[in-house]
């Protein structure tokens, strides 16, 4: 388990997260009018095939170091009040969350724009895997590498 938490910020990555409304009340904060809470769970499907579980593994400290150094740039860029981001590990079955993001701020736009940009920059670039579990196989998830280093050969 990594934690970093704050006045204003609060990341943790481990086997077990809290509840989503730990993160919803951490951000709220008088100024602020919006909150985005969003939730990852693991579905029971992809490309047509059944899932039966995920699994994440990861390099602990270096993610919450790029976790920390990604929020500080969202929310400088978005002028947030308060953010959270809480990552699994290990075993995630079917219908369970692996991921909550909190944001808030004083309007709605910027926590939602904030909230799109987290998600995709954190699967590039936190040094978190997936690994897919089906009914007939296991596959670690390695799309953003291949894609990013294609791109580069180009």
């Amino acid at each position: 388990m990594q934690e970093l938490k704050t006045e204003t910020l609060w990341i943790l990555i481990s086997d077990h997260l809290p509840d989503v409304s730990e993160a919803g009340t951490f951000v709220e904060h008088p100024e602020c009018g919006a909150v985005n809470i969003f939730t990852g769970l693991t579905r029971n499907h992809h490309d047509g095939k059944t899932v039966t579980g995920l699994y994440y593994d990861c390099y602990e400290e270096m993610a919450l170091k790029e976790a920390q150094k990604l929020l500080d740039e969202i929310t400088q860029k978005y002028k947030l009040s308060k953010a959270v981001l809480f990552h699994k590990t290990g075993d995630a079955p079917v219908g369970e969350i692996s991921l909550i993001t909190a944001l808030s701020a004083p309007h709605r736009k910027p926590v939602l724009d904030a909230t799109d940009e987290l998600i995709n920059r954190l699967k590039e670039e936190l040094p978190i895997w997936k690994r897919e579990e089906f009914e007939d196989e296991t596959l670690w998830k390695e799309e953003q590498i291949i894609r990013k280093e294609s791109k580069t050969a180009n």
